[in-house]
Parts: structure tokens; sequence; C-alpha cells
């Protein structure tokens, strides 16, 4: 059966991954992932993979029919767009090893049928971003705290990939010193274990060339 993924945006309300698994049941679809990204009070990024043999498009507008769905994007599995390279973003090495023993473990049992390795990038939590902070930055600490990190691909060479950041707050220029740096890592130049290196070094001259600030959009603000 043809496979599939798509990510969907959710109202915060009970009942609804119910309701739209209900949708992929009824077309006999195996799920083969999910990924919830939540957070209070504030709408839910829900990720399906799966295989179905049912067009596409049909699954997506039963899908938008469903009562507290915002929106359902096609787009690319996670193995077609970053291969064999898993990144864990936050969590640091503990969250790296435990991830790194489930996938040896399914890679022993050849649920997998090639390694797969694991870095992480511990970017998400409280941490001094000195390292990410632009010049003429006034700021009394560099002290910030990041929720959550998120990439969603455009789906292809037109629709470019899209990163949102949340966080308590962030110094000048500090998003953009992020995304310059991550892209360094995306395209190779780096390997992602140097991120680490950059942000306990405190350096800005150690991270990635700052962004371009078309493209930078403040969503929301939450108190």
């Amino acid at each position: 059966m043809p496979s599939h993924a798509v990510l969907t945006t959710l109202a915060d309300q009970p009942g609804m991954l119910f309701r739209v698994t209900q949708v992929l049941a009824r077309h006999d679809a195996n799920i083969e992932h999910i990924d919830i990204v939540q957070e209070p009070r504030l709408e839910a990024a829900v990720y399906f993979e799966f295989s179905c043999k049912t067009p596409i498009e049909q699954i997506v507008s039963e899908m938008q029919d469903v009562p507290g769905v915002m929106r359902v994007d096609v787009t690319q599995s996670f193995g077609k767009v970053y291969g064999k390279r898993v990144i864990i973003m936050g969590g640091g090495a503990q969250v790296g090893q435990v991830a790194m023993g489930a996938i040896l473990e399914a890679d022993r049992h050849n649920i997998r049928g090639e390694h797969i390795s694991v870095d992480t990038i511990p970017l998400v939590g409280e941490h001094d971003f000195a390292a990410f902070q632009g010049a003429r930055s006034v700021a009394s600490s560099t002290n910030r705290a990041v929720r959550r990190i998120v990439w969603t691909d455009g789906g292809g060479h037109d629709r470019p990939l899209v990163m949102r950041i949340e966080g308590d707050g962030f110094l000048r220029y500090m998003v953009r010193n992020i995304v310059g740096t991550l892209v360094e890592v995306g395209t190779g130049r780096w390997p992602p274990s140097h991120v680490e290196r950059i942000l306990s070094s405190l350096d800005r001259s150690q991270a990635g060339p700052t962004a371009p600030a078309h493209g930078l959009f403040l969503v929301g603000v939450d108190y």
C-alpha cells in the first residue's frame, strides 16, 4: 500500500485524536507512526505516518471535515526528510542514550534494516544563550528558556522548511542565529554535537551565520 504522511493542527479539546484516527480506520489504514506536540491552552500539532489504498486527497478531505480540525498538510515522512539520522532537540546525552538504546534494540531484532545514528541538540530548556545573541545586545541576562523547537517540511524545493520556536523571551538576533547554526548542521558542515560546544562556549563567533530577517514572524505572545 502507498505510504503517506500528514501534519494536522487540532483544537485542544477532548476526543480529537479519536475522531481523526476514525477517518483512517474507515479506510483500513495502517498507522505506522504518530507524534503529538501540544502546549497547554494551545492547538495541538499531530503528525501521522500511515499506509492506505485510498487516495491521499480523499483522506485529507475527510480529516478536514472533522469538527475541531484546523488544518491538514500533506508532507514528507521523517525517513524521506532526514534519511537515517535522527536528531533529538533537547534532553542532552541522557535522552540521546535512551533513544539510542531503543533503536539498537530494534536493529538487533531486524526491525530496521540499517543502523540509525542519533544525535542530541540541547537547545530546548533553560540555558545561557550568549553564543547566540547579536552584537550590541543590551540584555542584563543572557539566560533564556526555550520550550520547543519544531521543524516542518514545506514539501518541495519551492516550499521552504519552517522552524517554530517557543520560549520565555529571546535575545537580539537569537532566533536568527539559531536558524543559521542549525542550517550548518542540516547541510552537514557541522555535526549536531557541535551545537552543544557552541552553547557552552558563550562565544558568538563560534555559532553559525545570522539567518536573513525575511520569513521571521511573531506568531503569538502567551501570558
